[in-house]
């Protein structure tokens, strides 16, 4: 799910009519308004999880792993300098950052100026 129809702000405004908003609507959705509402989207694809869900391949927004022994049989440990691959192509690549340093300087006796 990449949308859910609301702003991903700290106000969280609604980004399409009140109508077109949640899961159940009376029409479908435009492929503007499915950009920022998922949802119904989801709902449907969840429904057919059985079905038409198993022929999509792994690179379409939602695909079905076919049984545990699939997941476990492409579980890869990743270490600090490996890259891990996804299964559904994507390639991550693991970047290790240093410790944020914190600049001071004394002012008074009892008191510190942050830089």
């Amino acid at each position: 799910m990449q949308a859910d129809g609301w702003s991903l702000d700290d106000k969280r405004q609604p980004l399409l009519p009140e109508e077109r908003l949640g899961v159940t609507l009376t029409q479908a959705l435009t492929e503007a308004e499915h950009a920022k509402n998922n949802l119904p989207d989801v709902l449907t694809r969840w429904g057919q999880r059985e079905t038409l869900e198993l022929e999509r391949p792994r690179t379409a927004q939602s695909f079905c792993v076919p049984k545990a022994a699939d997941i476990a049989a492409t579980a890869r440990i990743a270490s600090a300098a490996s890259k891990i691959t996804a299964p559904s192509g994507i390639v991550f690549k693991h970047t290790k950052y240093g410790l944020p340093t914190l600049k001071y300087r004394l002012v008074g006796i009892y008191s510190i100026q942050f830089l």
